[in-house]
């Protein structure tokens, strides 16, 4: 465990941290049963706002390997300079358009 999670966090911060939390988790589980939402990506996010503000919790779902590994590359997120984090988004960005061009192309069917 890295010695970052055993820094203060404000208690403003903490708040505002668990209003997210909970907010997330309403529309994560709300995503589930309604198929427009992405509910696991909401829970996801919960997940990962309690192990960076909760380090009790944190230390918690490190130890579980999916989430550990997960939670882990966050980390290598957060140690990016923006630059990096710009650069990083737009090939997401990128890869997000091509394979939706992707999935229409497969989706239509073949021949008249």
């Amino acid at each position: 465990m890295k010695s970052e999670a055993r820094r203060k966090v404000n208690p403003s911060a903490k708040l505002i941290a668990c209003i997210l939390v909970f907010a997330c988790v309403v529309v994560g589980v709300a995503g589930l049963v309604l198929p427009i939402i992405p509910g696991l990506l909401f829970l996801a996010i919960a997940v990962l706002i309690v192990a960076r503000y909760f380090p009790s919790m944190g230390a918690r779902l490190r130890r579980n390997r999916t989430i550990g590994r997960h939670l882990d590359r966050a980390d290598g997120f957060l140690d990016l300079t923006l630059w990096r984090k710009v650069q990083l988004g737009c090939l997401l960005c990128a890869k997000f358009v091509l394979d939706g061009i992707a999935m229409i192309g497969r989706s239509r069917p073949s021949g008249s």
